[in-house]
């Protein structure tokens, strides 16, 4: 007498199915795939695992065999193909090339990030002589030179206060009154570029058009402290940022609950306007401080990067601001205890 039990085989850990087992060890494995219709379907290997076939089971696989042969002649007839194999060899073909174009876009897609990666050739302002470069336009700074009278309202000798040297201590202007605006703006930058390799003294510099800069005029005389988000690795920072003028100050909010007048700047900005009607351009220099002595390389409470990422905070909210930007200033410098500091995040990461 044969004894039978039941054993339960598990697939995917989806389905339990239950097959009689006999001590002659027939039993059936079942698995799933998909076919070319694209439906799951389940394939039986009859047998005890060693090559011996199951009598009880090679009727149903050959049935099953036929009925999925039907399937696939009934599908290649209704996709036009006369036989199984022509179609398979038309399915064959087709996913040939859909590789060729997936390796072609691949391909394509290196050698985009590849010129990404390739270094710019920076801008070559050309030199009128071999003495022709930024530090010939520029004098002495650790030199004094005297402030020269001058009945122009715009320039920085008259509008600067006696602490902070003018434009005409720092360059020699008459050496660029037949220079344009982008040459000027040029010899300005790569001045500050390299006095930064060269000193201690951490500088930024820009070349701002004259329209925006009267913005940023008239928007600091009208809200002449506002507070700035900059993000950190820990969180957000707060920094107040102050209008003096022609100068702009960036304290850390939390200093400045602290020390109040005492509270030292960490980034200055002085803005030069020489040239902001005969050039259209206003000169901007940064000079960031450290924790320890100012203008040393060591120990930044801000780095370079941050710094300029102050900066474009500011201009944001001071050259043209969005309807939401002009509602916190107002809403800041007016009605301070209705000021909301997470909509203030929120506009500041806004690119509108």
């Amino acid at each position: 007498m044969i004894r039978r039990s039941w054993i339960k085989l598990a697939f995917s850990n989806q389905n339990f199915f239950k097959f009689p087992q006999s001590q002659s060890r027939d039993f059936a494995f079942q698995s799933q795939f998909v076919d070319l219709l694209g439906k799951p379907t389940m394939f039986l290997r009859v047998g005890n695992g060693s090559g011996v076939l199951g009598n009880r089971m090679s009727s149903l696989s050959t049935n099953y065999a036929l009925k999925y042969r039907e399937k696939l002649l009934k599908k290649a007839k209704e996709e036009g193909y006369e036989s199984i194999e022509e179609m398979q060899l038309a399915y064959a073909k087709k996913k040939k090339e859909e590789e060729l174009i997936k390796n072609k876009k691949a391909e394509e897609m290196i050698k985009n990030k590849k010129k990404l990666q390739e270094p710019v050739q920076k801008p070559i302002v050309k030199k009128e002589s071999e003495k022709e470069d930024s530090n010939y336009y520029f004098s002495d700074e650790d030199s004094v030179v005297e402030k020269v009278d001058s009945q122009y309202k715009n320039a920085s000798r008259n509008n600067l206060p006696p602490n902070v040297k003018s434009l005409d201590q720092i360059m020699k202007l008459n050496l660029l009154e037949d220079k344009s605006a982008e040459e000027i703006g040029a010899i300005w930058t790569t001045y500050h570029s390299s006095e930064n390799k060269n000193k201690n003294t951490i500088w930024l510099s820009a070349v701002i058009p004259s329209s925006s800069y009267k913005n940023i005029i008239q928007n600091g005389k009208q809200y002449p402290i506002f507070l700035l988000p900059l993000p950190r690795e820990q969180g957000i920072e707060f920094f107040i940022v102050q209008f003096d003028f022609h100068q702009t100050y960036f304290t850390p909010l939390i200093e400045y609950q602290t020390k109040r007048e005492a509270a030292r700047p960490y980034l200055s900005l002085v803005h030069y306007t020489d040239f902001i009607d005969s050039k259209q351009i206003v000169l901007m220099r940064g000079e960031i401080t450290s924790n320890g002595t100012s203008g040393s390389s060591e120990n930044l409470y801000i780095s370079p990067e941050l710094a300029q990422l102050l900066i474009l905070l500011m201009q944001r909210f001071y050259i043209n601001p969005s309807d939401q930007r002009k509602k916190l200033l107002e809403s800041f410098t007016k009605n301070p205890s209705e000021f909301n500091y997470n909509d203030l995040i929120e506009s500041a990461n806004s690119l509108e």
